[in-house]
């Protein structure tokens, strides 16, 4: 079984390059879908990593901004399982993909796996589902970065209008059955943090999702 990488990208620059690289050379990832969303599909970076890296494929978001991108690169896999990370993440673990199909293959009824993260301050950074009856809390930390979903669960696909908090409301939408890995198997780049009110922001609008 195989996975395809999503990677929604804007403004590529080395950071991008620096990700791609981190994914290397892992015979279970059969394509690196990198989704354009700039106005510069012809940028430099993209031809670097094309050039050093053959399982790449690279698309023009067909509908402007993340969640755009991502659906683009929904709809173009064939693949059983997607996985995501975003440009700036580093894969640690070059087995952590063996690992989570494994999971998948034992554990029939979960739709995803997610593991936990090291952010540029050497913090980890465990993921955590906590609930409200049936239903997953705002709270909850699910690293996106680190997903890896079977394709078939996806009944409903991201929405634009949930800016921000498009994972979790993706994962409510989909009612996804989630397993943590309690690994720390990824860098988190921390680089553009968001500013505290924007934070809060997100945070009020997920709990009232």
């Amino acid at each position: 079984m195989f996975i395809d990488i999503l990677i929604p990208s804007k403004n590529p620059d080395e950071n991008l390059l620096k990700t791609v690289d981190s994914l290397s050379n892992i015979e279970e990832i059969k394509q690196i879908i990198i989704i354009d969303d700039s106005e510069n599909p012809n940028n430099k970076t993209y031809k670097k990593i094309k050039k050093k890296h053959n399982k790449i494929i690279l698309l023009k978001n067909y509908n402007p901004g993340i969640s755009g991108a991502l659906n683009t690169g929904i709809d173009f896999s064939n693949s059983k399982f997607l996985a995501r990370i975003d440009s700036g993440d580093i894969c640690l673990d070059k087995n952590r993909f063996k690992k989570i199909i494994n999971i998948f293959e034992n554990k029939i009824t979960i739709d995803l796996v997610c593991s936990g993260i090291i952010n540029n301050k050497n913090k980890k950074i465990k993921p955590r589902c906590y609930y409200i009856g049936n239903v997953l809390s705002p709270f909850s930390k699910v690293p996106h970065p680190t997903w890896v979903f079977k394709k078939s669960s996806i009944t409903v696909k991201y929405k634009t209008e949930h800016n921000r908090f498009e994972d979790y409301a993706f994962l409510l939408d989909n009612k996804m059955k989630i397993y943590n890995l309690n690994q720390y198997d990824l860098l988190y780049d921390t680089s553009q943090n968001l500013s505290r009110l924007t934070e809060f922001k997100t945070a009020y609008f997920k709990s009232i999702f």
